[in-house]
């Protein structure tokens, strides 16, 4: 069993906002500056304010902005820059082999006018 937390564990309670960085004002990933919500000006949305807040990695210390790294770990386990795993990987969904509804009804569609087609012309052979 690993130590590591589920992802939805991670996502809300692994990240925190933090400062912003005196050494390095600007998000890694994005390259834009990074914003704390007092300083936001006040026609932006609360979601733009959110989107450049530092958020730090508890292990490893790393900084991004809140929307880089959310979205980043929407498709990875790992820190984009040293690689540590945050959060256990999920386990991958098995395969149905049986077809989905939506793919049986569209073969059924087709095979329906083809029948339809040949039925056509046997009509039109009188």
């Amino acid at each position: 069993m690993s130590d590591l937390p589920t992802k939805a564990d991670f996502l809300a309670h692994g990240l925190a906002a933090c400062p912003v960085p005196d050494e390095d004002p600007d998000c890694p990933i994005c390259q834009e500056q990074f914003t704390s919500a007092p300083n936001t000006p006040s026609d932006a949305t609360e979601e733009d304010a959110e989107s450049h807040v530092p958020m730090q990695m508890p292990c490893c210390n790393n900084v991004f902005c809140h929307h880089c790294i959310t979205t980043w770990l929407n498709f990875v386990t790992t820190c984009p820059t040293c690689r540590v795993q945050l959060f256990e990987r999920p386990e991958p969904e098995p395969e149905s082999s049986e077809p989905s509804e939506s793919e049986t009804s569209d073969y059924e569609e087709e095979f329906y006018e083809e029948d339809l087609d040949v039925l056509m012309e046997f009509d039109t052979d009188d």
